[in-house]
């Protein structure tokens, strides 16, 4: 099997896409807490989003072996780069924040892990039970609370999992997972959804407690037989996420769609989506019904702006700023 994306790979484009709404759909619903309804769903979305989304990325980075430099400079780079935009607006909004380059701010903290997956993710094929080990780890990273001082470590090694899986993937991911002919999975998915919703209403501390294990950011607390329950919820969040992953993918269109071409542009999505909804957030607060009635609508519009050629063309030379002079050379030759 080859390494690199296929050529119009349009289920991939199409499943990127979605999931980068929704994306920006939970960071939505996450500022709005109040909401039991946003709250839910925002309960509901990281169950699935980022296993997900990391189990593609671990899938097509098969050619990493050869790309550490590229790496250096397509990852850490603009790593940095928008941490100090974080900084910045931050820092106007609250002299008090205290900042540090170590600890990835908003969404930046992805592509800090994407450069840590690939660079480790190697060494795992030449294990014989490659992901036993990275779940190990996975589960263990939450006993060492330092971890969560230092580049979000925690979270990284937390979802090392899905990387894992997706890069040690041998077949077509596609022909493997996706069941066309009497799909029920669809349905199941919406089910759970509704019953995510259900217990907002009448079981809130089932969601909340549903909501501690699922975002692995924070390490275990508290005595060790606390700390042990708490990695029996890591295990069961593992479970929950390969599932409806698994039942998500059904629902993805394969043939291209009027949003495949958007697909293709979901990094700066997801880095810039932030900053807008941060700015959002702070000029409108919550509004019962207003806020809930919104919030597909306007994710959708901030995935669809930020997506858009054009935007990207500028957000490129901001995260990628040698681009600049690329650029300048290139329109200097066509002149001629």
């Amino acid at each position: 099997m080859t390494n690199k994306m296929p050529v119009n790979d349009y289920y991939y484009d199409n499943i990127k896409f979605i999931l980068i709404f929704i994306v920006v759909l939970g960071h939505y619903c996450e500022k709005y807490y109040q909401s039991t309804l946003l709250n839910s769903m925002n309960v509901f979305i990281y169950s699935y989003h980022m296993p997900l989304f990391i189990f593609l990325s671990g899938y097509f980075s098969k050619n990493i072996q050869t790309q550490r430099i590229h790496e250096i400079k397509y990852l850490l780079v603009p790593y940095v780069i928008i941490q100090l935009l974080y900084f910045v607006i931050l820092y106007i909004t609250n002299p008090d924040y205290k900042w540090s380059i170590m600890l990835p701010i908003g969404a930046d903290w992805y592509l800090l892990g994407l450069f840590v997956w690939r660079l480790i993710a190697p060494y795992f094929r030449q294990m014989k039970y490659p992901l036993v080990y990275s779940v190990l780890i996975g589960l263990i990273i939450g006993m060492f609370p330092e971890f969560n001082q230092l580049f979000n470590y925690q979270r990284i090694f937390a979802y090392l999992p899905f990387f894992v899986l997706g890069y040690n993937f041998s077949s077509d991911y596609k022909e493997k997972l996706l069941i066309r002919k009497a799909n029920i999975y669809p349905f199941i998915f919406v089910f759970i959804f509704m019953l995510f919703i259900v217990f907002a209403y009448f079981r809130p501390d089932f969601i909340a407690t549903l909501k501690s294990i699922q975002v692995p950011l924070y390490p275990y607390n508290g005595l060790l037989i606390d700390k042990i329950f708490q990695l029996l919820g890591r295990s069961f969040f593992y479970f929950l996420s390969v599932a409806l992953s698994f039942m998500f993918m059904q629902m993805i269109p394969i043939k291209k769609t009027i949003y495949s071409e958007a697909g293709k542009n979901t990094l700066y999505v997801f880095l810039f989506h932030m900053f807008i909804i941060y700015f959002l957030v702070s000029i409108f607060p919550y509004k019962p019904l207003i806020t809930e009635l919104i919030a597909f609508p306007l994710s959708m519009i901030i995935t669809l702006i930020l997506s858009n050629n054009y935007i990207v063309n500028i957000l490129e030379l901001i995260i990628y700023p040698w681009k600049i002079k690329e650029k300048f050379y290139l329109r200097i030759n066509k002149l001629n």
